[in-house]
């Protein structure tokens, strides 16, 4: 009886498992946004490493077995995606893709998660999307989408706040354009670092991808006013904490 009972349990556990909405991201901070929309009803594949470059991914076998079991691809307009978008809509024809760069912004990484407007436009995309492909759970997306959306505002109001109250406010200096899209929406100066002709005592935002050496080496800056933020981890939240509370002057990076 008793491994009976037990039997019963593994089904039902893997049962559960099964009947999870299985959603690929290319990057990282998609699956934030994912998991705040499908909650427990969502499986996430990450097809990116946090720790690799996006610019410089290539997909291996393994992945490309996993895209055929998933039933949406959220996708962010990066090199790799370019060459294997065609294959993925000729051998899946079933799987849904959500493309979420929005614009050509003449870079390989369009950072569009970056901001609360994008955070906002990824967040409806995806909820479109889950309650397309799960229409009997379609009142719990909307829901979360609701709070999410909530969470965003007030947050946003928070960082105003912050930043208003801060007497040590530095200007956004970027070594691509990373943060630029977040810093128009909060009213920040911002500009590159290619743009600086006096770059003494500049700090500047690089991602762990970028050649510290050779950004030293060019501009004539300090490897000490390097400040390095990841905008390719997962916790969104994090991310943008990270940034402000060196913009507000909390500290000056890693």
């Amino acid at each position: 009886m008793k491994n009976f009972f037990l039997f019963c349990f593994l089904c039902l556990w893997v049962g559960a498992d099964e009947f999870k909405i299985k959603v690929g991201v290319s990057l990282s901070p998609y699956a934030f946004f994912v998991k705040k929309i499908g909650g427990d009803s969502v499986e996430i594949i990450k097809i990116v490493p946090s720790q690799r470059n996006p610019k410089f991914y290539e997909i291996n076998f393994d992945q490309v077995k996993q895209i055929k079991n998933l039933k949406l691809l959220v996708m962010a307009g990066i090199p790799y995606e370019k060459k294997w978008l065609p294959r993925f809509e000729r051998s899946h024809p079933s799987l849904r893709i959500l493309k979420v760069d929005f614009g050509d912004c003449g870079s390989p990484v369009c950072y569009d998660w970056l901001s609360f407007e994008g955070a906002k436009r990824i967040a409806q995309e995806i909820a479109y999307q889950l309650r397309v492909i799960d229409l009997k759970n379609a009142q719990y997306y909307k829901k979360n989408l609701e709070l999410f959306l909530q969470e965003l505002d007030e947050i946003y109001l928070q960082i105003q706040k912050e930043l208003m109250a801060s007497n040590h406010k530095k200007p956004v200096v970027d070594y691509q354009k990373v943060w630029q899209k977040l810093s128009v929406e909060l009213g920040l100066e911002y500009m590159l670092l290619e743009d600086i002709k006096q770059r003494k005592g500049i700090f500047c935002l690089i991602t762990p991808f970028d050649p510290k050496k050779l950004i030293v080496s060019k501009y004539q800056i300090s490897p000490k006013h390097l400040v390095e933020i990841d905008p390719f981890r997962e916790d969104w939240d994090g991310m943008i904490r990270d940034f402000i509370q060196f913009i507000a002057g909390e500290k000056n990076g890693k």
